[in-house]
């Protein structure tokens, strides 16, 4: 049960996101060189996403990076505070 809360506010969360900054967001957990999508909004706008990792095991992608650049390490923290949380 807690995991599924942490996906769920996890998928509100980058729904936000997606939303005030029209950009796609989203997480991929790692699978050693493999990643699997996790959670967020696929892409929509086909420009190269910027690959960013948070922790040991999920990397962020955001499309149109240049919009959400000046809050990135809020939106780190924030991710990182959710997918800790137990």
């Amino acid at each position: 049960m807690e995991k599924e809360t942490c996906i769920f506010n996890l998928q509100n969360y980058l729904d936000n996101l997606s939303k005030e900054y029209d950009c796609g967001v989203w997480i991929c957990k790692k699978f050693g060189k493999r990643l699997s999508f996790f959670v967020g909004v696929k892409p929509y706008k086909f420009l190269p996403p910027k690959k960013i990792d948070i922790g040991e095991n999920y990397v962020l992608f955001i499309e149109d990076f240049t919009r959400i650049e000046k809050t990135l390490e809020e939106i780190i923290f924030k991710i990182k505070n959710i997918l800790l949380t137990k």
